[in-house]
């Protein structure tokens, strides 16, 4: 795209679709910060998402297409996550959501002056708003595509912006840029990684999505730090350590199974109930959940290790389930349904995260609580 490409020039008509998204969002809560809400309003998103593919099959809606135009210019103005890089084996980027995106920004709390990084350049949104919110200079966004990179480098050049833009492991973050004020992540981590916190400077925050969440830390130094979950859930694509990896291949069964048994739970009560969804995500962090036929009904768990369970509700509401391997994950889960139902089905606000030298901890209401579970940090 270069800057004669007139369907990518900023009209009245992308002026109107855009002051209409900011209005929604003002409406809805979104956007307090009358800073954010002029950067919001400022950035072109449609120069820099030229195309997206529908959820449904995968096909290409391209600005440059003039038939698909509208449907183009009012999906990038609409409040939807938007996928905007595909493989033939699996999504590998995305366009966050605005408002989840405005929500991130006013908690990572900046003022005129903070230095910024940002993990997952992505399409370059997020870097274009915070420049538009304090400058380029003071951003830096780093993703480990170099092609996404490259592509968001001369986008957002073409708006007017400048930030530092680095292909790298988000996980090791930009030393050489630091120290940040704060830190910003639209790519999901099992934990926070070490360097983040190394880079921040005393008193600032990381925004990032974690546990399916959002949780917002203050920094106390380069070992230590806390902070809650929001109240949002924060579904986002996994930062990626390597350029091209893809996700897992699709569960099939394998091996011996036990006979299928009446289950008192199916999806709706544990991957579709989001307030449970974090505690599953911290205490049951090996188990991975996906569908095994076209019912979002029909679920299947497994933890990579050959055990496996697979999940169907009948027509008249009951559930099967069906398990196989070494580990019973089904009743694993269970178990902590029950759990986190005796504890009063808390909502992700009630959630935080504590980091020290001795690891990663997320609790319940209280820090120093009985209600807390060890992070499992992954091997890099």
């Amino acid at each position: 795209m270069t800057a004669g490409t007139s369907w990518a020039h900023d009209t009245d008509h992308t002026r109107a679709l855009r002051a209409a998204m900011v209005a929604s969002l003002i409406t809805a809560g979104e956007l307090k910060d009358p800073a954010w809400r002029h950067a919001f309003a400022a950035v072109a998103r449609h120069v820099l998402v030229p195309r997206y593919y529908r959820g449904n099959d995968y096909s290409q809606v391209s600005g440059a297409a003039a038939a698909d135009r509208e449907e183009w210019l009012a999906s990038v103005y609409s409040d939807e996550t938007l996928i905007t890089q595909v493989t033939p084996q699996t999504v590998t980027s995305s366009g966050t959501m605005p408002s989840l995106l405005a929500e991130m920004l006013h908690e990572l709390r900046v003022r005129d002056g903070d230095r910024v990084l940002q993990i997952g350049t992505g399409t370059g949104y997020t870097a274009a708003l915070l420049c538009a919110r304090l400058t380029s200079g003071q951003v830096t966004t780093m993703d480990i595509d170099q092609d996404l990179v490259r592509a968001a480098a001369e986008r957002l050049a073409e708006l007017g912006y400048q930030p530092t833009c680095v292909t790298g492991d988000g996980a090791e973050g930009h030393p050489a840029g630091g120290p940040y004020d704060h830190v910003i992540a639209t790519c999901a981590v099992p934990s926070i990684p070490a360097g983040w916190l190394t880079q921040t400077r005393l008193g600032g925050r990381i925004v990032a999505p974690m546990a399916t969440g959002l949780i917002a830390l203050d920094v106390q130094d380069a070992r230590h730090a806390t902070g809650r979950f929001l109240s949002t859930a924060g579904y986002f694509m996994p930062l990626r350590r390597r350029a091209g990896t893809v996700a897992e291949p699709p569960a099939v069964r394998a091996g011996d199974h036990r006979e299928p048994r009446p289950t008192r739970y199916g999806a709706m009560d544990t991957v579709y109930q989001s307030d449970l969804r974090i505690l599953l995500a911290v205490a049951a962090s090996d188990i991975r959940f996906g569908q095994h036929s076209q019912r979002i009904e029909d679920v299947i768990a497994r933890d990579g290790k050959g055990s496996w369970a697979e999940v169907e509700t009948r027509e008249d509401g009951s559930h099967v389930v069906i398990e196989g391997g070494p580990r019973q994950l089904w009743t694993e889960i269970g178990a902590l349904v029950e759990r986190w139902r005796e504890l009063g089905s808390p909502a992700r606000e009630r959630y935080g995260l504590t980091i020290t030298p001795d690891g990663q901890r997320v609790w319940l209401d209280d820090p120093c609580g009985i209600n807390s579970w060890d992070v499992r940090t992954p091997a890099s």
